[in-house]
């Protein structure tokens, strides 16, 4: 049975929108779940934690937190639990509770796109946009074409209010992704809002 939740959905939940409607008062990065939780057993790698992801899933999130946690005294040395775990504690409001596990999958997985995704996610919902771009950027070094980074460090960029990166950014992604209208929508905002008229129109 399918559930309507995934791991690359929930990546696209931890990023994808407007850009304009990622970036609130307290920047909150688009929030996506890791990306296998699809259906249950569906992440080959980690058969064993596919009754939690069902409940995640399915919305019970206090028992998909219980339950991620009592897996980890087996799997703790995985990443992808972390990154679970991390995600269960942000929608539950637990922010320092969430930062802890993120940087626990973060360091397990340095070069991993979903742990990069929520600790960058932590951090800025706990109100570090600075660390929440380096931590952003750095991810960029080691996957210089990865969409989902480059999406969430220009909603950092725009609640920083750094322009030119944000723009620069956002020149890549249409670079990179040529037929998404949106990035071209977001360019145009910003340009606009910098009173580069002609470059908003072109």
């Amino acid at each position: 049975m399918k559930h309507g939740l995934s791991f690359s959905r929930i990546r696209r939940v931890i990023l994808l929108g407007s850009i304009g409607a990622m970036v609130c008062a307290a920047v909150v990065l688009p929030s996506s779940a890791p990306a296998q939780i699809q259906a249950r057993g569906a992440d080959p790698e980690r058969p064993w934690v596919a009754d939690a992801d069902a409940l995640l899933a399915d919305g019970f999130l206090e028992e998909a937190e219980r339950a991620y946690v009592v897996l980890s005294a087996e799997h703790g040395d995985d990443p992808g639990l972390w990154t679970r775990v991390a995600f269960v504690r942000l929608q539950l409001g637990q922010v320092a509770a969430a930062m802890e596990a993120a940087v626990r999958a973060h360091d397990l997985a340095p070069g991993d796109i979903d742990a990069i995704l929520i600790r960058a996610r932590c951090e800025a919902v706990a109100g570090d946009t600075g660390s929440a771009a380096a931590t952003l950027q750095r991810g960029l070094e080691l996957h210089p074409d990865a969409g989902a980074l480059m999406e969430s460090l220009t909603s950092i960029f725009i609640a920083l209010e750094r322009w030119p990166e944000a723009v620069g950014v956002l020149r890549e992604l249409i670079r990179t992704n040529p037929e998404q209208p949106i990035y071209y929508m977001d360019l145009g905002r910003i340009l606009l809002t910098q009173g580069d008229y002609g470059g908003a129109v072109a």
